[in-house]
């Protein structure tokens, strides 16, 4: 999912939006870097701690999408940095996974998510039976978008050798998901 929250900020930062990473100790900057991530728009606070609220509410008021690895958070807190990012016409993306997820510890984002994103199946390509190099990696994803008229999008990522960078239909379809967010 990360290489997928990835593909929306190179989207986002090819086109000179300001984009900020939270919480992501382990966010690979080359790898981001590789993947067509605008590292001159790109603002990382690894370690937020007890602030994070904060720190991302500070982010939302400055950047057009903020990545969040989000630690458990108040139902108020979670309901106000949505309002933030509404009125401030952001993209607020929660990184699901075993750290962080817009369901931690089974209690939902409050009003549900403007876009949800699901992976729905991978494949590695260039790998032979125990050996090889492998040369691009396929992502299937949803794309759910909560509107009056709610759409989901289907997609297939591509992601190359790293040389190569993210494909033009995980840009498509980032853009898509974060025009239909409201970016400025």
């Amino acid at each position: 999912m990360t290489s997928v929250a990835l593909g929306l900020i190179a989207a986002a930062s090819s086109t000179g939006a300001w984009c900020a990473a939270v919480g992501m100790e382990d966010l690979g900057i080359v790898a981001a870097d590789e993947l067509g991530v605008g590292l001159d728009h790109l603002v990382l606070v690894p370690r937020p701690g007890k602030r994070f609220p904060t720190v991302v509410a500070a982010l939302l008021d400055g950047c057009d999408v903020v990545l969040a690895a989000a630690p458990r958070l108040s139902p108020g807190e979670r309901r106000r940095l949505s309002a933030r990012a509404r009125e401030r016409r952001a993209v607020l993306v929660v990184l699901g996974g075993s750290r962080a997820a817009p369901t931690i510890a089974g209690q939902p984002w409050p009003d549900g998510v403007d876009v949800h994103f699901s992976v729905t199946g991978s494949s590695f390509a260039g790998l032979g039976s125990g050996s090889g190099r492998m040369s691009s990696h396929r992502v299937d994803v949803i794309a759910t978008r909560r509107a009056a008229a709610p759409r989901e999008k289907h997609a297939s990522l591509w992601f190359p050798s790293l040389s190569a960078g993210i494909t033009g239909a995980a840009l498509v379809a980032a853009e898509a998901a974060v025009s239909s967010a409201g970016v400025r």
